[in-house]
C-alpha cells in the first residue's frame, strides 16, 4: 500500500525504467525516438536527454506529492477502464456528474477518472448494459480535473528545472506529437499534461507514421506492450516487453 502512494510509486518506476533503458545500453539497444503513457513520459523526457537522472527522481517525487496534497481534501477518486470505443465511453458517462476522459489507450479501450460516487455509477451502468469495466489500481483520477491543484506548483518546480536540448523526438500524450525544441515550450506542455487526457492511440498512430516499427516497452510490466499490438494490429511491426510476468 505504501509503494502505491504516488509520491513513492512514481519515483520507484522512474528508479526502474531507467535500469531497464540503462540495460538495454549496454546490450547496444538504444532509442530512435521515445514516448510514454502518463507518468511514462518523464522517463521518456529523461531517455532523451531533456531531463538528468536526478532531475527525473526529483521531479517524480515532488509531481506525486503535489498530486497527493491536491487530493487530500476533495478525496483522491480513481479511475476504470472501459471495453470499447469513444462512443461506449461516451454513452456509459452520459449524466454522471465527476467524470473526465483520462486515457484513450487503443482503439477498444479508454479510461474514464472521477469521484468515488461517479465511478460507482459507471461501474453498475457498465454491467447492466454488459460492458467490461474494470477498476485500475491507481493512487487517484489522474489526468482530470481532480488533481488540477497541483498545476500551478509544478509548472513553478518546472522553471527552476534547467532542460536539457534533447537528443531525439519524444512524442506527447497531450498533443501526439514531438515534444517544441524549447525549454519553456517543454515545460508548457509538462504542466498540462499533468490534467489533460493520455491521447495514447493517437501518439503511437505518429510514431508509427514518422518511421517506428520497433516498440521496446522500458519499463515494469507489459502493458503498453500489449496495448502498442492492438492500435498497430495488421501492421508490420514488433511491440517487446522487457518485464515480463512468468506463469
Amino acid at each position: 500500500k505504501e509503494l502505491a502512494a504516488t509520491n513513492v510509486a512514481q519515483p520507484a518506476i522512474g528508479a526502474a525504467s531507467i535500469a531497464i533503458a540503462r540495460l538495454l545500453g549496454d546490450f547496444g539497444i538504444g532509442p530512435d525516438m521515445a514516448g510514454g503513457h502518463s507518468y511514462g513520459e518523464l522517463t521518456a523526457l529523461w531517455a532523451a536527454d531533456v531531463l538528468s537522472t536526478e532531475q527525473l527522481l526529483e521531479l517524480s517525487h515532488r509531481r506525486g506529492e503535489l498530486i497527493r496534497q491536491a487530493t487530500l481534501e476533495e478525496g483522491a477518486g480513481g479511475m476504470i477502464a472501459i471495453d470499447g470505443d469513444g462512443e461506449t465511453a461516451e454513452r456509459l458517462a452520459a449524466d454522471i456528474p465527476g467524470l473526465s476522459l483520462a486515457n484513450i489507450n487503443g482503439p477498444q479501450q479508454i479510461v474514464l477518472s472521477g469521484t468515488e460516487e461517479a465511478l460507482q455509477q459507471l461501474a453498475e451502468r457498465a454491467a447492466k448494459q454488459q460492458v467490461r469495466a474494470r477498476r485500475l489500481p491507481v493512487a487517484c483520477a489522474f489526468h482530470s480535473p481532480l488533481v488540477a491543484e497541483a498545476n500551478a506548483p509544478l509548472a513553478e518546480e518546472l522553471q527552476t528545472i534547467e532542460l536539457g536540448a534533447g537528443e531525439l523526438p519524444v512524442y506527447s500524450n497531450v498533443t501526439a506529437e514531438p515534444y517544441p525544441s524549447s525549454a519553456d515550450g517543454t515545460r508548457t506542455l509538462l504542466s498540462r499534461h499533468l490534467t489533460s487526457p493520455v491521447q495514447f492511440r493517437d501518439q503511437v498512430e505518429a510514431m508509427y507514421e514518422a518511421g517506428a516499427r520497433v516498440f521496446v516497452e522500458a519499463g515494469p510490466n507489459s502493458v503498453l506492450t500489449g496495448l502498442v499490438g492492438r492500435i498497430l494490429d495488421g501492421r508490420q511491426h514488433a511491440a517487446v516487453a522487457t518485464d515480463v510476468r512468468s506463469e
